[in-house]
């Protein structure tokens, strides 16, 4: 993710349309795999039947907020 945001610092400095193009969808395909993580989650039709790792929500919660805000800067 310190990649991207690298990379968002470069796009500040030369403005390339084909480059924010490219950091969109790689915003967007770290997304889609870190929803992944948690689909189980949002899927279960009773939460009580399955083992909930809050850690691993409250990871989910924050990377996804990060990558939220990354993409408002693109």
């Amino acid at each position: 993710m310190m990649e991207i945001n690298e990379q968002l610092m470069e796009l500040a400095m030369d403005e390339d349309a084909g480059r924010k193009e490219e950091i969109k969808s790689s915003i967007e395909a770290l997304s889609t795999s870190l929803m992944q993580t948690v689909k189980p989650y949002f899927e279960a039709e009773n939460l009580e039947d399955i083992s909930v790792d809050y850690e691993n929500l409250k990871d989910y919660y924050y990377k996804q907020k990060y990558l939220n805000r990354l993409l408002e800067k693109v």
